[in-house]
């Protein structure tokens, strides 16, 4: 590859261009070879024009300069063999006669230069440095058609869709992708901003703030997109920022996610009809706990949405909290509903349940630490809990939160052992403790939930 230095004056660093000078002439060649190799890093030099050609054969150099008219073989023949082998070659001719024919010859050979004789060093150096700069402009060009060519060929084989943008946000390039995804056409696409095809992202937010933030970050979102046909259906989006021309430009690759969300909401009711099922089947064994589970659940559901948790979230204190005494069916049913007091022992006994309730479904591969939810479900915010002593953050937010919504059911509900205290005394006790053995964020969105007259 040809590299030049962008200054022709500076001449610290030698050229990094191959020239073969031909030339019969000893004392021309001798004197031209010095000025040639003092400015460029490789100089072969040739007295005919066969052996011109066995160098060129031999060591392909960049740049040919030959005279016309040499022994054994001139020029003008040399220049049409080497053309054969070669047809990009850079040739320069150098003569001191002016004969028509030769002119001729060397324009349909497409010769690169031509120098008189005797030979100015300074137009012959102009010479070279217009062709090498002609030559790295044509390399760069080159370059970039390859580089888009092959970017094209990329971008129009993916299914995702690849689009690029300018600052303004109007759309630059459109792969069949995208049309494949969207239903625009590129013409239709080059008359819109890139943020029309993008709707709110999940739970909320703007569109605009969401893109930008991907494309900071240098992450990917998930975005609600937009048909053609007004459908909007989930998407990955990844933002990157390219230089092209000297302008900069949004690339965004879109990835139709629906499938995969399909799926997986198909995965996660099937997984609440499981532990539905085993609901019922708790129901026929102890149905005060099983229908205690349930409200649990749906207070818990209710908090978490008021805290504007993620739906993951949500989903997962929805499983955690339809199973969290699930231990206390290893405990005998004559304790779980004894009407009267307790013994030190049965207490003991009952505080088990959480840890039963790990290990029965720790065995159990879960997308999410369901066992630890339930673990810790009766852990305190000051560390005065079981069965870990763990406190604050220490504990996982489902099951803090499972933590406010166990209390508030259990004081506001009908034990076997006693009525109902009433929500009143449930929210009361929830209130007065908040900081000291409940999350307080979690008491405020439960008090939250209940102003907005929450039933269970």
């Amino acid at each position: 590859m040809l590299k030049m230095s962008e200054n022709k004056e500076d001449m610290s660093a030698l050229i990094d261009v191959s020239i073969l000078y031909v030339e019969d002439d000893d004392k021309v060649r001798e004197g031209l070879l010095r000025f040639l190799a003092r400015r460029f890093k490789t100089v072969l030099t040739a007295m005919d024009g066969a052996e011109g050609l066995s160098v060129f054969m031999a060591k392909t150099p960049d740049i040919v300069i030959t005279d016309v008219r040499m022994p054994l073989m001139d020029g003008i023949e040399m220049t049409k063999k080497i053309r054969q082998i070669s047809p990009d070659t850079t040739v320069i001719i150098t003569s001191a006669f002016t004969d028509v024919s030769y002119l001729i010859k060397a324009i349909e050979l497409r010769v690169d230069a031509y120098v008189k004789k005797p030979i100015d060093k300074d137009d012959l150096f102009d010479s070279i440095y217009k062709i090498l700069t002609m030559l790295k402009r044509r390399q760069t060009e080159d370059k970039r058609l390859k580089n888009n060519e092959l970017f094209t060929q990329i971008s129009a084989s993916m299914i995702d869709a690849i689009i690029m943008a300018d600052d303004s946000g109007k759309v630059f390039f459109w792969n069949n992708g995208a049309q494949r995804l969207f239903g625009y056409t590129e013409e239709e696409a080059a008359q819109m901003c890139i943020h029309d095809l993008l709707g709110a992202p999940p739970r909320g937010g703007h569109a605009m703030a969401i893109f930008a933030q991907a494309a900071v970050a240098g992450r990917t979102v998930e975005m609600v997109a937009l048909r053609k046909d007004g459908q909007a259906f989930a998407a990955e989006l990844s933002v990157s920022t390219v230089n092209y021309n000297d302008k900069r430009y949004t690339l965004a690759t879109v990835r139709d996610v629906s499938p995969l969300r399909d799926r997986y909401e198909k995965t996660r009711r099937m997984l609440v009809g499981a532990v539905e099922a085993a609901l019922l089947t708790i129901t026929d064994i102890d149905s005060f706990t099983a229908n205690h589970e349930r409200r649990v659940a749906s207070l818990s559901e209710a908090i978490v949405a008021e805290m504007h948790l993620s739906e993951d979230i949500i989903f997962k204190i929805k499983i955690a909290a339809m199973l969290h005494d699930i231990g206390k069916m290893h405990i005998p049913a004559e304790i779980l509903i004894k009407p009267a007091g307790l013994t030190e022992i049965e207490r003991a006994l009952i505080k088990t349940h959480s840890m039963v309730g790990y290990e029965l479904l720790r065995k159990i591969d879960f997308t999410f630490p369901l066992a630890d939810i339930v673990l810790q479900h009766h852990e305190k915010y000051n560390g005065s809990g079981y069965p870990l002593g763990l406190n604050g953050k220490n504990i996982l937010v489902e099951a803090r939160v499972l933590n406010v919504a166990d209390v508030v059911e259990a004081m506001s509900s009908i034990r076997p052992y006693r009525p109902s205290l009433g929500l009143d005394m449930a929210l009361g006790e929830i209130s007065d403790k908040k900081g000291v053995l409940y999350d307080p964020d979690v008491v405020e969105a439960c008090l939250s939930v209940f102003e907005k007259d929450f039933k269970m």
